[in-house]
Order: C-alpha cells, then structure tokens, then sequence
C-alpha cells in the first residue's frame, strides 16, 4: 500500500540556514507519561532542522545535536490511533520528551525519514509510516 500523499524531501546535507518544519505547537512532556505535557508553545512555536542539531523553541529556545535524539517516536493514544501528525522526540540522558505537532502527514514523514537517515532510531509506528509513504509496506 502506497502513502496517498509524497513526502517532503529534505535535503542532505542541509542548507546553511536549515529547513523550517511547519508546525503547530510543540509540547514538552514526560517520557513515563505519553501525551501528557507540562509546557506548550503554539503561539510561535519553532522547529527548524540546522547543520548543526535540532533548533526548537517551546519552553525555551534551544539547539541540540542529533546525537542526543534517542529515539523519533509517532505517540499512540489510550485508544489506540494515531494522534495527528505528532512527532515525540526523546532525548538521551532526559526524561522528557518533545512533541511536535507538525502541520501536514508530508512534512512528518519528511522529517521522519531525514533522522532515520542520520542513524536515529524510529519506533514501530514511525517505521510503518515511512515504509508506507515510500510503497514499502
């Protein structure tokens, strides 16, 4: 079964100025605690892809390496489906997470694909959804 929608190619190496993720908010949360965040930027939420890590802006504005993404993670509600085109990030040597509401399913899997392809593990979920958008699944 192929994706309906192609994703968004992100290109690597990464301009110097970085790729913007449109998003609509991004959460900080507890990683023991899914779907449950305990701070929120969406009124100028930021996520931006740099040469150098991952710039976000929710509770504070922050550039982090990949190196320090544990793993990119699609969360999964009590109920059993998928929460939007939500994007969790853990980090390592952190309890929390990141949550990021990203606007459109392209972008999500585009962002997906472009930290699978830097070594960061997916979990089951997000592993479906990129095989999927590319006719793998």
């Amino acid at each position: 079964m192929k994706y309906p929608l192609p994703p968004v190619e992100i290109p690597d190496p990464l301009p110097p100025q970085g790729v913007r993720i449109p998003v609509q908010g991004v959460d900080v949360g507890v990683r023991a605690v899914p779907l449950l965040s305990f701070g929120e930027n969406s009124l100028d939420p930021l996520v931006r892809l740099l040469p150098e890590g991952l710039e976000t802006r929710a509770l504070a504005h922050r550039v982090r390496p990949y190196a320090e993404i544990e793993e990119a993670r699609i969360p999964y509600n009590p109920f059993e489906f998928l929460v939007g085109h939500t994007v969790e990030l853990w980090f390592r040597g952190d309890a929390s997470s990141l949550y990021l509401h990203v606007a459109v399913a392209p972008w999500q899997i585009g962002l997906l694909t472009f930290l699978w392809r830097r070594g960061i593990p997916l979990n089951e979920a997000a592993q479906r959804l990129v095989w999927a958008a590319y006719g793998r699944a």
